[in-house]
């Protein structure tokens, strides 16, 4: 089958390009199964935007298995297509910044610290939170420069309900300049960028950093 919006030669690089750092992912055990979710803007005037369908296996994940969206989630090309359940959230992030890509990855250690440090919170508006100093592996976040800036993660109870999700969401965003990523609870880890280099960095970048938390939980 033919898909007109990957006719567009910038476009469809783009779309091979994200097919293959989410095989990457995939290939880390960072996205099992079809599970997570992956974004990038195709025309940010028009609000047109690139997405993961849902159900896809990610270790099998092709170009054709994008679709395009609009700016309220809605199908744009193919019609028949469904996009991932949490649409809304990639939509909340473009429009909080001029960002050009979205990944939302599932990997074991972001689910289960995402769970550990969730209790840490009271609520949307004040989140469990993991914070990282020190780490060297830190300046592959845009902006950050030096080994002693502080990162922190918030943490946001998982919900099913993406609507009232996003809501507080974009609630969250309108007091947050500088952001990194965010967890969801028994979840997974959202993070962006620039590029789609640039948010598979911060994804690695993050990865990274929830293995070192793992393993001095286990030094005690």
């Amino acid at each position: 089958m033919q898909i007109g919006w990957l006719e567009d030669k910038q476009t469809k690089a783009k779309a091979i390009e994200l097919t293959n750092v989410i095989r990457f992912f995939a290939n880390r055990g960072w996205t099992p199964a079809t599970s997570s979710n992956f974004s990038f803007v195709k025309d940010q005037e028009q609000k047109a935007f690139v997405i993961s369908r849902s159900g896809q296996d990610k270790s099998q994940f092709k170009p054709n298995h994008l679709m395009l969206i609009d700016e309220q989630g809605q199908a744009i090309e193919p019609k028949e297509a469904k996009p991932s359940a949490e649409t809304l959230i990639h939509l909340s992030l473009y429009n909080w910044q001029p960002i050009e890509c979205v990944l939302h990855t599932h990997s074991p250690a972001s689910t289960v610290l995402s769970m550990k440090y969730a209790g840490l919170g009271t609520d949307f508006a004040h989140p469990g939170e993991i914070t990282f100093t020190g780490y060297e592996i830190k300046k592959a976040f845009d902006g950050i420069d030096t080994h002693d800036a502080t990162v922190t993660l918030p943490i946001f109870p998982n919900s099913q309900n993406m609507v009232e999700f996003t809501a507080n969401l974009d609630r969250y965003l309108a007091g947050s300049d500088e952001l990194f990523g965010f967890a969801i609870a028994g979840h997974g880890l959202y993070t962006w960028g620039n590029t789609i280099q640039a948010a598979k960095r911060h994804v690695e970048a993050w990865e990274f950093l929830f293995e070192c938390r793992l393993l001095e939980l286990r030094m005690g």
